[in-house]
């Protein structure tokens, strides 16, 4: 199993670290659940030890319970900018799809014809809105089935 970063920077993980994985997603939910007491800290072998921010100690429970599933992980600042094709797989539509949404504007964009760039904060704004989209147009057509008595 691996995870690479959009850059393409593979970072292995064997088979082992699986297990490894689970118990320190299992150890940093602890903390989480804590009531908010994130207080960590990383020991290193020679005893020199870090005091963790409570929000990495967040991140560091998510990340370690990705891997944890055996699931791929690419971690991406969210200013960074995207190709067509690393914008179109990250939202899972076609990069002809995706360019009609850049020329409807629907997604803000830089650059000209298959040059364009995305970023990936405004991707991840797009993507939540049809997320809201999609949920409230499912709503309304249950609505509709349940009141022309679809579900009786």
């Amino acid at each position: 199993m691996a995870f690479e970063t959009i850059d393409g920077q593979p970072i292995t993980v064997a088979a082992g670290d699986v297990q490894l994985a689970q118990r320190t997603a299992a150890a940093l939910q602890r903390l989480v659940a804590e009531d908010g007491a994130l207080d960590a800290a990383i020991t290193t072998a020679e005893g020199d030890s870090v005091e963790i921010a409570p929000f990495l100690v967040a991140a560091f429970q998510q990340l370690a319970s990705l891997l944890a599933q055996g699931d791929d992980v690419a971690l991406v600042p969210v200013h960074k900018e995207l190709s067509l094709t690393e914008a179109a797989t990250l939202l899972h539509v076609s990069v002809p799809f995706l360019r009609r949404a850049l020329d409807a504007q629907e997604i803000p964009s830089s650059g000209t014809g298959d040059d364009r760039r995305v970023r990936l904060s405004d991707l991840l704004t797009y993507k939540a809105r049809r997320s809201d989209e999609n949920r409230r147009d499912l709503a309304t057509a249950l609505a509709v089935a349940q009141e022309a008595g679809a579900y009786d």
